[in-house]
Order: C-alpha cells, then structure tokens, then sequence
C-alpha cells in the first residue's frame, strides 16, 4: 500500500517538475527586442515646470535601476547633484535618468501647445532584466509624474498613476497624462497580459486536478482491488474446507 501510494506521488511529481520545465520554457521563449514610447502629457502644472518626467518605482537592487542611463532632456541644466537625478522617495526615481532601457526624452514632433508634452522613448531586449520587475514595462509596480524646472528641480509630483483599460487599440505610445497631482494611463485589455505566468497558472490548476481525480480514482481501484484479493481468500478457504471434508469423508468409508 505504502509503495503504491510512493509511486503515485512520484508520477505525479514528476509531472509538476514537467510542468514547470515547460512554463520555464515559455518564459524564455517570450524574451523579446522592443522599442516604445511613453508620451507624457500634462496640465495644471506648477509654476516653471520645464517638462514632465516619468517616475517608476523599482527596488534599489533591481538590475534595471541604473545609477545614470546618461539621458537628458533637452534645454535642462541635469547634474548629478540635481533634485530630480537624487530623488529616489519610496523607490520612486526618475524614469529618463534610472530606467535601465530608457533611451531618449524629448518633445513629440507635433507639440500640444495646451498642455506640457514629453515623450520618453525606451528599448532594449527583456533577457536582460530578467529578473527585473521592469523587465516588462507594464510590469512596473508603480509610476508617478514628477514636474522638473530647467534647472532639474522637482516642483511637484503626482499621485501613483491609475491605469485605465481600454477595450479598442490605442496609439503605439503609451500615454501618460498628468492633471495636478492625479496621473493615469492608457492601456489596450490584454496589453499587459503575461503568457508565461498564464501557462504555469493554468499548468498549477491541471495538477491540482489531477491529484483531485487520481485520489478518488485510486481509492475506487483500491477498494475493488481489496474487494477481488478477499473473495479470493474466501474462495480458497471454501475450497481447502471443502477438499478437507472430502478427505475427512474419505477416511470414515475406509475405517468402515
């Protein structure tokens, strides 16, 4: 019974260790190159804003947290010794300056002249954040809109941006916008979809069901099994009973 029972948790270890070799696959296969941008667009802003900076928060040891990705703003007087390159509050810090994939920041070509306009611009390739939680930028747990002076001041920020779902495609940027001390963005249903992490949920509920019809199936086949091995040792003691009568019968005819 023990060994039985060992076996059947061996079959169905193996099968997790299966399932989890194929997510692991599905992960690796779903590293990609990519190039988008994050356009920025924000109104109400405090007195001398000289444009808007995304702020994302990242562990200090996330792999994708740089200490300078060495982008600058154009037209801003960014060192290492301003307010928006040290600002790192809740492990907020500054998207353009910190953001490991970040590549450019700049005004879009077409400007908005109602509202204050930046569109960050970011690429790389996600194996090597992989272990990041920017690695997917949609992943990020968290962003805020910081609003910079010329002279890399930060005159205000946001509130953590709420993210709005949309059912209808969207333009290829993803769009941040900025309203005093609320932001939000934009996101197509689906966008931040994980496939990896989709296929090792669904692969932990198969196992699950799995161990809830392998317990019930191998009790059913234990039961019968018992019920087949009883039968046979009544059937073998009615029969070693009844070859001991006809001997016994046997030897009362001869005594006769």
């Amino acid at each position: 019974m023990k060994k039985k029972i060992i076996r059947l948790l061996i079959v169905l270890l193996c099968t997790g260790l299966l399932m989890a070799g194929t997510a692991g696959c599905a992960v690796l296969r779903a590293e990609h190159e990519f190039q988008t941008g994050v356009q920025i667009t924000a109104e109400n802003v405090p007195e001398g804003t000289y444009y808007a900076d995304l702020l994302v928060k990242l562990p200090e040891r996330d792999p994708l947290r740089v200490p300078d990705t060495g982008v600058r703003f154009s037209g801003a007087d960014i060192t290492e010794n301003s307010e928006i390159f040290r600002y790192h509050k809740d492990n907020y810090v500054s998207a353009s300056l910190h953001y490991g994939y970040a590549q450019s920041i700049s005004v879009p070509d077409v400007p908005d002249q109602r509202r204050l306009t930046t569109v960050l611009t970011i690429s790389g390739n996600t194996k090597n954040g992989r272990f990041s939680k920017g690695k997917d930028f949609l992943r990020i747990p968290s962003f805020r809109i910081a609003y910079v002076s010329q002279d890399g001041s930060v005159l205000g920020v946001t509130g953590p941006a709420e993210a709005v779902s949309h059912f209808t495609p969207l333009s290829p940027q993803i769009p941040f916008s900025a309203d005093g001390t609320n932001a939000h963005y934009d996101i197509t249903v689906g966008d931040d979809w994980n496939p990896a992490a989709e296929m090792l949920a669904a692969e932990v509920i198969l196992l699950i069901l799995l161990l809830l019809i392998a317990a019930p199936v191998y009790a059913v086949v234990r039961a019968i099994r018992r019920r087949r091995e009883q039968a046979a040792v009544i059937a073998r003691i009615q029969q070693n009973a009844a070859g001991a009568n006809g001997e016994k019968c046997g030897q009362t005819n001869k005594d006769d």
